[in-house]
């Protein structure tokens, strides 16, 4: 039995794992954009969303778009699309509490005891 054939001196070289800091680098940009850009701060959000899609291009070059890059560019138009999301809802959001207001009056609720402001006389 020719033990080369399940012991080989010289096994197949494996692919290099990536370890590029741009890759890296536009993962956790991605991911902190995402939280930033959904949860806490829409202002934020779009810098550190840039400069996570300009990270993973950049890291594109190298010619390879390995996973990190991929998922940091995911993120990074999330954490983007979210950042738009909040700041729409900042800038609305007191014509959508004035219009939630009005209607809650439409129906007959007493608004104005429920939230402490009297209304003139």
């Amino acid at each position: 039995m020719n033990n080369s054939q399940f012991y080989p001196n010289n096994p197949a070289p494996s692919a290099a794992p990536s370890n590029s800091g741009q890759e890296t680098a536009a993962l956790i940009l991605g991911i902190a954009s995402c939280v930033t850009g959904w949860c806490c701060c829409p202002f934020i959000a779009p810098v550190l969303s840039i400069i996570g899609i300009v990270m993973a291009c950049m890291s594109r070059r190298d010619g390879r778009f390995s996973g990190k890059a991929l998922a940091g560019l995911i993120c990074s138009i999330a954490g983007l699309v979210g950042a738009v999301i909040s700041f729409i809802i900042y800038i609305m959001s007191p014509q959508i509490y004035a219009a939630l207001i009005e209607y809650l009056r439409a129906l007959g609720y007493d608004v104005d005891s429920i939230i402490g402001t009297e209304t003139g006389a």
